[in-house]
């Protein structure tokens, strides 16, 4: 298997290139070690190299950098993706089998814990509130978002260090968290003496917060629309404009060709995985302030969930994800209304989204794949 770099790659002027092979080294299809090589023509006059891999023991006599030999084609084709293209040319199975691992490695970090992240920022705005509670309005709220971003962040750095560390699934960890979250503010609501209200008449309730700890309204709706807008503007700049976007980009596609390309992919991942688990704490903050007045443990009711089916619908897009949130937000509020206005029972609102997941979900099929129905002839 074989995969190229464009001529066009960054930092490609600045790199100094191997001499020519030896003519001893360039043997036909047939001499000995040739076997051990997959590769392939090209013909894109934008690919000045490819870089070929090979099986252990069978190089020892080529030039090699860090596993990788160096060929050179004045023409050829080649498929590109991305930065990189991979070309796969062999039927080895260990070819095969490497394939599919660079197939695995895609995507940079699946982050599942959005609910417990969410409930990590709406504890550290309470907590912000609880240390400075006659604080300004101007000063605190600012100061509450500033908590739930840092809580948030560190929340979502557990998985992603266990996963640096030691390969650990950053799904499962994600998704366990979730429930650690839930259950701490469980704990604060029903144990924790000093965050208990006074006026709660003997059942459990975090106290409520002031007037200064609560989102101002902004055309009949809270203020956390306008923080979503921002965020939304924010995030796609940062990640179609900038180099961290485009770094994010090329470990989205392999880690491999991020390390290749000279990427740090630990200082990437983990910055992308802070600044994830931030945000979901920041609309856990906004969810404690502008909506609950408090801290509960089942403030979220699924929203956690929801935002994985929301980001995945839009394909990673900030833009189009806030479309998509706002249909699935009129999906979720909507339900409750039918049933008090019509008598329409509220599950119907998540019969709705099933219904456009399972589309959704049929449609990628026959984008991604088509069928090739082929008739055998006989021979005479």
């Amino acid at each position: 298997m074989s995969f190229a770099a464009p001529a066009d790659a960054p930092g490609d002027s600045q790199t100094e290139m191997p001499p020519d092979k030896p003519d001893g080294d360039s043997g036909d299809s047939g001499s000995e070690g040739e076997s051990a090589s997959e590769t392939a023509a090209a013909e894109d006059d934008g690919i000045d190299a490819v870089f070929t891999f090979y099986d252990e023991g069978e190089t020892k006599d080529r030039e090699q950098t860090e596993g990788f030999e160096l060929e050179y084609f004045d023409e050829g084709s080649l498929d590109e993706t991305g930065i990189t293209g991979f070309l796969f040319t062999s039927e080895d199975p260990e070819v095969n089998f490497y394939f599919s691992e660079l197939s695995e490695d895609k995507g940079i970090f699946f982050n599942i814990g959005a609910e417990g992240q969410f409930y990590m920022g709406a504890f550290a705005a309470a907590w912000a509130f609880m240390l400075f509670p006659s604080l300004p309005s101007g000063v605190l709220l600012p100061l509450m978002a500033i908590f739930a971003l840092v809580a948030g962040g560190l929340f979502a750095l557990i998985p992603a260090a266990l996963k640096i560390k030691w390969g650990t699934s950053e799904t499962l960890v994600t998704l366990m968290l979730n429930y650690v979250a839930q259950k701490w503010v469980s704990y604060l609501k029903y144990s924790y003496l000093p965050w208990r209200d006074p006026h709660g008449g003997g059942s459990p309730k975090i106290v409520n917060f002031s007037d200064n700890a609560i989102l101002p309204n902004v055309l009949g709706i809270h203020a956390g629309w306008i923080v979503a807008i921002l965020l939304v503007a924010a995030m796609y700049f940062l990640l179609k404009k900038t180099k961290f976007g485009y770094e994010v980009s090329v470990i989205g596609e392999s880690f491999d060709t991020a390390r290749y390309a000279g990427i740090n992919v630990s200082r990437t991942i983990v910055i992308a995985v802070v600044l994830s688990g931030g945000l979901c704490a920041l609309a856990g903050m906004i969810q404690a302030s502008a909506i609950e007045h408090s801290l509960t443990d089942n403030m979220s009711n699924g929203m956690g969930f929801t935002a994985v089916i929301t980001t995945w619908l839009s394909q990673l897009d900030p833009l189009i994800s806030l479309a998509v949130s706002f249909v699935f937000s009129v999906l979720l509020q909507g339900g409750s209304y039918l049933q008090t206005s019509m008598g329409v029972p509220a599950s119907m609102g998540t019969i709705i989204q099933t219904i456009i997941i399972f589309f959704v979900l049929g449609s990628e099929f026959f984008v991604r794949y088509r069928f090739v129905f082929e008739s055998s002839k006989k021979t005479s």
